[in-house]
């Protein structure tokens, strides 16, 4: 892989996905995804940007709202590598609104079939493959919280740093 370029789903699923759910996946988490994904039978990749095209906590307008024992999620998230054809991917929403940008933010591991989960192909200057995911009133219950709801901004921060160590290399 560090010989060429490689179009496949490693960066996406491994750097961006799978450790972060080991670093912060519940024990229920890691062994229902990890398993799979080191099998190569689920493809996964983070949702981070939204129209403003800053990785900050400010930008975030994606919503979610808890309802009885599930969450609401409504939103866009663009320049979404989609690695293929991913079966989860993970995306962070403002859960609460607080006086603090970082507060209340929470990362979601989201079925990527889930039902209200739209997929539009971006048209870029490279042809490199780039969505705009929107979330419409998608459900998903409260195991779908990847750490603590509302403490989701540090691992956004890992993630970040990740990724960019992992570019860099």
């Amino acid at each position: 892989m560090g010989r060429a370029c490689l179009p496949g789903p490693f960066f996406a699923t491994v750097v961006l996905g799978a450790l972060t759910i080991l670093a912060d996946g519940s024990a229920k988490q890691k062994a229902h995804y990890l398993p799979d994904i080191a099998a190569g039978k689920n493809i996964m990749t983070m949702a981070l940007c939204e129209a403003d095209g800053l990785y900050e906590a400010g930008s975030i307008e994606t919503t979610a709202f808890a309802e009885k024992n599930e969450f609401i999620i409504n939103g866009t998230k663009l320049l979404f590598r989609m690695p293929m054809s991913p079966t989860i991917s993970c995306a962070l929403h403002v859960t609460t609104h607080e006086q603090d940008v970082k507060k209340g933010i929470t990362v979601f591991i989201v079925p990527a079939k889930n039902s209200g989960v739209q997929y539009t192909l971006l048209k870029t200057i490279t042809g490199q493959k780039l969505f705009e995911v929107t979330f419409n009133n998608v459900r998903v219950t409260e195991d779908a919280v990847l750490g603590s709801a509302g403490e989701g901004w540090p691992i956004v921060e890992r993630v970040i740093e990740r990724a960019a160590a992992a570019t860099l290399l």
